[in-house]
């Protein structure tokens, strides 16, 4: 469950910043801040929320107002907010006579996933021997600092030749189909390519969901 997690954080640990949230007043508050590399939630996807305290990680406890909450084995916050609202996560710390405190609470918004589109070539455009190397389809959310893998459930491979002849293809999964791969082979600069249609799930989730397509004129 936590595989995505570590690779989210390695990869925006240069965009982490401390997060706004109010300190209880007592002796835990020296020192006790949460970091997160995003000021945004979005619904059904987890996000790690780093703890900066000396504190022995099994003795805090966490909870949330907008789905789940809970502390990893290295000392960090893993939550999944469930609803487009705002989330506020409570942390309480367990003292040596079992008296639970509460330590820190930060909210944060939560909005709905983008729209995943599918992503090719730059600026609808797709050089010719980029596409002939072309093996494979990806749909993902763009602009965001998320990571989000998507299954291509299915979509409509459409090509217009310079000469006006049409050809038209049913895309199933990532990997691109041998039929469609021949095709691309057989086209040149100045054709044309749409792929629409798109329909996509999230990995370990069976919602199939539309996504965007793209035009693209080959170079």
């Amino acid at each position: 469950m936590y595989k995505y997690l570590f690779v989210i954080l390695t990869i925006t640990q240069f965009f982490t910043t401390s997060l706004s949230g109010q300190i209880y007043s007592g002796t835990l508050q020296a020192g006790l801040n949460v970091c997160n590399p995003r000021s945004v939630l979005y619904a059904g996807v987890g996000t790690g929320l780093a703890i900066n305290s000396n504190l022995p990680v099994n003795r805090w406890e966490v909870k949330s107002t907008n789905g789940t909450a809970e502390m990893t084995e290295v000392g960090m916050i893993f939550v999944v907010p469930e609803f487009v609202r705002k989330d506020s996560i409570y942390l309480y710390y367990i003292n040596d006579s079992s008296e639970k405190k509460l330590a820190y609470m930060l909210t944060l918004r939560v909005e709905a996933i983008p729209t995943p589109q599918i992503v090719a070539g730059k600026n609808n455009q797709i050089s010719l021997s980029e596409l002939k190397n072309l093996k494979s389809l990806i749909a993902r959310v763009t602009n965001i600092q998320y990571y989000i893998p998507f299954f291509i459930k299915q979509c409509k491979v459409v090509t217009i030749k310079t000469t006006g002849e049409k050809s038209s293809f049913i895309q199933t999964g990532n990997v691109i189909s041998d039929d469609i791969e021949k095709h691309f082979q057989t086209l040149k600069k100045g054709d044309l390519i749409m792929i629409k249609d798109v329909k996509v799930i999230r990995e370990n989730n069976d919602v199939i969901i539309d996504a965007d397509g793209v035009f693209l004129t080959i170079t």
